[in-house]
């Protein structure tokens, strides 16, 4: 495995029997994601982001079935995670930031200080953040937080529109 750079991303290849460089598959991808506790952002449809939450709770080494999800969307989407309440956010083994591209800049850079209170995320929590609108972009026209980008793009899904057909 290699690490490539494009577009501003980072993306796992394998190296093929050839020696050449080939990108992995999402099936491949998901596989990976699933082993390694690290941020991930999945870029696609925005309803199949809940779906393979689900998917890469099922495949970890021990699945709970737990995934909180944070709708980015909605106006204090944050307040769970700011507020410190013990609610299912603070246990949930999947915390699932969803359309995560729509959230203020205020709501960004605070998001953007709690993972790093997080440093790495505590032992048996996944972040998972997904955008059905290219980020990367968001980011180039400074509509986004390049650190934060950088924090939750650990591992990059990008999924087809027929994901699952």
């Amino acid at each position: 495995m290699h690490m490539v750079e494009e577009n501003g991303s980072s993306h796992l290849v394998k190296s093929t029997q050839r020696g050449t460089l080939g990108v992995l598959t999402n099936e491949e991808d998901i596989s990976l994601a699933a082993l390694v506790d690290v941020p991930v952002l999945i870029s696609g449809p925005a309803g199949a982001s809940c779906e393979l939450a689900c998917e890469l709770d099922r495949r970890s080494s021990c699945p709970v079935g737990t995934v909180e999800v944070i709708d980015c969307r909605v106006e204090d989407a944050l307040q769970s995670l700011e507020s410190g309440k013990e609610g299912a956010a603070e246990h949930a083994r999947i915390l699932l930031l969803q359309e995560v591209h729509a959230l203020s800049p205020d709501d960004q850079l605070r998001l953007t200080r709690k993972l790093d209170e997080f440093g790495r995320p505590p032992a048996g929590r996944r972040i998972l953040a997904s955008s059905s609108v290219p980020l990367f972009d968001r980011v180039v026209d400074q509509l986004f937080s390049e650190p934060l980008y950088y924090r939750l793009n650990i591992i990059h899904l990008v999924i087809s529109p027929n994901y699952r057909d």
